[in-house]
Formats: structure tokens, sequence, C-alpha cells
């Protein structure tokens, strides 16, 4: 079940109205009804406000299939960390600045898109140079995830920033892709057997798999390197 029904179900057991609800959690009632519609992006601070007001764990609106997917994946597999966003009076010289795409990104049905690479920007997410390892890449992008298909790898709202020079696959990790003229962050694996896995991490979305000889088109956009959370 996803999560928009899963949140209705949990309000009517507690004999909430919507407007309660939103009241008591401290959200509008607008977000709500975009919630339970599956209409809107439920933030990981307002998703905790809803759970604790309806007296559930945060885990229930996560399966247990999806958090063992999770737990399964390898540590090269998450670059996910909590990053740190400068505020306006910290030193220039710490600040990494990271031009963010004004579209979003789909976890879950992407957008049509016409081209793979040139995306309008809409200023920067600054972020704290020692978030990086080494100096980093001078072709850096950050874009917003938008959708519940790579939770809790990735919760809506969060953002990811990947090199746009390195549209290759390297190795086994999450990469912002153009499948099907769609624009998509997904887990992109390889097995033994050549099989190239397009995956989604909460088995309620699709995942693809790609022959070896197989013609469909993946556009690799750019290698996520880290996850502002």
């Amino acid at each position: 079940m996803k999560i928009h029904t899963l949140l209705r179900a949990a309000r009517e057991k507690a004999g909430l109205t919507q407007a309660e609800l939103a009241k008591k959690a401290g959200i509008s009632q607008n977000s709500v009804w975009l919630y339970e519609g599956d209409r809107g992006n439920i933030t990981i601070g307002n998703l905790e406000k809803l759970a604790s007001v309806l007296n559930v764990p945060l885990s229930y609106f996560i399966s247990s299939d999806t958090i063992r997917a999770r737990e399964s994946v390898t540590q090269a597999l998450t670059p996910s960390v909590r990053a740190t966003i400068l505020s306006d009076g910290e030193s220039a010289a710490q600040a990494v600045n990271v031009p963010r795409l004004k579209i979003k990104i789909a976890a879950g049905e992407g957008a049509v898109i016409d081209d793979a690479t040139e995306f309008p920007t809409d200023g920067d997410l600054i972020l704290d140079r020692a978030l990086f390892k080494l100096a980093p890449p001078k072709e850096l992008r950050a874009i917003e995830v938008d959708g519940y298909s790579m939770v809790p790898m990735l919760l809506p709202g969060a953002w990811i920033v990947f090199d746009a020079n390195d549209n290759h696959f390297r190795q086994d990790g999450l990469y912002a892709i153009n499948w099907h003229g769609e624009l998509m962050v997904k887990l992109l694996q390889v097995d033994p057997k050549g099989v190239f896995h397009i995956t989604s991490v909460n088995r309620d979305y699709k995942s693809w798999e790609i022959a070896p000889d197989d013609q469909r088109l993946l556009v690799i956009v750019g290698r996520v390197i880290k996850v502002v959370t």
C-alpha cells in the first residue's frame, strides 16, 4: 500500500477529520488533503508529525519489505549523507555552490523531457566543502527528488547532487537517468549475466531489466555523489 492510502486509513481509524489531523500535527489542512489524494510530496518532517499524532511508528508508512531492501543495499550503493547547508554568515571559502535545476527528478514515474543534459537552473545549493573528501567536480548539479519509488533510500524533498560529467556507468550505484524520455533517479546494477537492472527500492513501483541485446536506450545524466536530506 502507498503512503496516501496508509495515511487515510490511520486517520479514519483514529476518528479524526482532515482538519483535526492537520491542526494536531501543526500542518495545513490543504497539505493533508493533498497527501491523502496522492497529489503532494510528504517531507520526512511532516510524515513524522503525522505519525506522532496518529500514534503509529514512522515505519508504518514504509513496508518491512522496503526496509529490508534498503538494508540489503551495500554502503557503496547508498551515498546518502545529512549534508550541512551553510548559513549566510559562514565563510565563502567553506562553500561549494552547486547549481540547482528548476525541474524535479522523479522517484516514481518521471516527467517527459526533451533533452538529457540541458536543464535550466535556479540559484545554487550551498554546501559545506568538508562534505567532499576530494576537490568537488566542476560540473555538479543539484535536483530535488519528487516521488516515493526510492523510499526509504530517498525521500521526497531530498536533493541529489550529481556529477553531470560522469555520465557513464562505472559501478552499481545511484544515477540520474533519462529512461524512455523521463528524468528519474534510480539504482543501477549489472548482474553476472550482463543484465542491466534499473531498480526502484520501493517495491510498489516499477523496476526494469535490460538484456545485453536489448535495444532500448538508457541515457545516464550523471552519477549521484551526495544526497542532501
